[in-house]
């Protein structure tokens, strides 16, 4: 939903929180949509959102044949038009199809409105069952390029971060037996890997989140279950 405050300052409502900046807003418009080329009944859950420097939404997720299931899911992203509603374009992704398993963790977007998409999938071969699905879209919505990334273990890309022309991307690096939060660099034009690092010690660990500083210091927080 799309709210505008009554000082005319714009808000977002997700998922029935509000923060607007006086305790009333007026709805200006509510929607639900369904993803091109895919059936009616699809169960589409929108799962985060962004609004590029240019003013669109973003919003992402991904769809399944059974309520709340990630089993059979696609990953789905749509370009929304703030002032009505209206979708630009929709895009959904599926790694394999059928009981295969994509879904969007976290998007970022970059100051040409270019897209990047972060998640895992189970149909892309990976040894230990996921692997990382790292996409870019242009501000059209066409795709720019398509990563995974697998190893003998689980694989999965939680988080992705734009900047200084770089795309760092953080999540669960299989790897070594014991599994590490993984860290990528990523070429943004092509989606090449430039460095990658993984962080961990006797146990598992995962990273959830990443930043970026203008000075290129990362910063991940995330799960740590292994002892110094």
């Amino acid at each position: 939903f799309f709210f505008q405050a009554e000082d005319g300052i714009r808000d977002y409502k997700v998922t029935g929180v509000q923060t607007c900046a006086l305790p009333i807003c007026i709805p200006l418009w509510k929607k639900s949509y369904n993803v091109a080329g895919q059936t009616p009944n699809r169960n589409i859950r929108i799962t985060g959102l962004r609004v590029s420097t240019s003013g669109y939404l973003y919003a992402f997720g991904y769809s399944t044949y059974t309520p709340l299931a990630t089993t059979g899911s696609d990953f789905v992203l749509f370009k929304i038009n703030t002032a009505d509603g209206s979708i630009v374009w929709n895009k959904s992704f599926s790694a394999g199809g059928g009981d295969n398993t994509t879904v969007s963790n976290c998007i970022d977007i970059d100051a040409n409105d270019n897209v990047y998409v972060s998640g895992y999938s189970t149909a892309t071969g990976g040894a230990g069952g996921t692997e990382y699905i790292i996409a870019s879209y242009n501000s059209s919505g066409t795709v720019r390029w398509r990563y995974a990334y697998g190893t003998a273990n689980a694989d999965t890309a939680a988080a992705v971060k734009y900047k200084n022309g770089l795309l760092y991307v953080t999540g669960q690096d299989g790897s070594v037996s014991d599994l590490n939060a993984g860290i990528l660099v990523i070429n943004p034009i092509n989606g090449s890997i430039i460095t990658q690092h993984n962080i961990g010690g006797s146990g598992a660990e995962s990273g959830i989140c990443i930043d970026v500083d203008n000075y290129g210091g990362v910063y991940v927080t995330g799960d740590r279950k292994s002892t110094r």
